[in-house]
């Protein structure tokens, strides 16, 4: 089933990611510091899979319409985009969706990403297809520098599912919603922009209030599990992935 192809996607990319890794990003998840890249993937990218898994076990039964790009992708088909390869930006996205076994195409795309190459500024990018509209959410709390390349991420979901997306590039827009949460802690930016992204997912509110100590346990219990497979070699969960 789909949930379990993309719980092997986790055990694939800690097959690639070194030991000392996947310790420097459970080490991240401790008080005091920003969760990094790897610890937000490996959280968001099992919240994803429940939320798959509830959509198509769940009665009354629904279909998964939220394709989601963790950040260790987002940054590469960004760069993607900035270059002008539109094809290989294409390809990325369509491998976070046919290859889990998820039917027709998806709605939306929500993107859990760095702004720019800020490792200590998180935002959520949610692209809607049938508005043809980007909304970014941000609770980064100082001024910050633009980043063009979400919106040049539409050409290659134009590419990837011509037939839901019909807007002119031209004519598309990026709205910005700051949410401004002033007991928030700067080293808890990463940790709120996944809390923004997981409203988003399950059709909430993104602004519903957010508990940060308890996200940043649940994510480093995530890490912990991972690390613990890792060392265990237990990378495997024996489903064959028709591709």
């Amino acid at each position: 089933p789909p949930w379990q192809r993309i719980h092997q996607r986790i055990l694939n990319w800690a097959m690639i990611w070194p030991v000392n890794e996947i310790a420097r990003a459970l080490e991240s998840t401790t008080r005091g510091n920003q969760v990094n890249d790897v610890a937000l993937s490996v959280w968001s990218m099992q919240c994803y899979k429940r939320y798959v898994r509830s959509k198509i076990t769940d009665s009354p039964r629904g279909r998964p319409d939220r394709l989601f790009v963790p950040p260790n992708m987002a940054d590469a088909i960004s760069t993607a985009v900035f270059n002008g390869l539109h094809e290989d930006a294409c390809g990325m996205l369509r491998d976070l969706w046919a290859p889990f076994g998820l039917q027709g195409p998806p709605k939306m795309i929500l993107v859990l990403a760095k702004h720019r190459s800020d490792m200590n500024h998180w935002v959520v990018h949610k692209f809607s297809f049938a508005e043809g509209s980007l909304t970014t959410y941000d609770t980064f709390p100082e001024r910050s520098l633009p980043d063009g390349r979400p919106l040049g991420w539409w050409f290659a979901i134009r590419a990837a599912w011509p037939e839901v997306v019909n807007e002119e590039a031209a004519n598309l827009t990026q709205k910005v919603f700051r949410l401004h949460r002033p007991m928030q802690l700067g080293i808890d930016n990463s940790i709120a922009a996944g809390g923004i992204w997981r409203n988003l997912l399950m059709g909430s509110r993104a602004e519903r209030s957010l508990d940060l100590e308890r996200l940043r346990d649940l994510i480093n219990t995530e890490v912990k599990n991972l690390r613990q497979r890792k060392l265990q070699g237990k990378l495997s969960l024996n489903v064959r992935i028709e591709r």
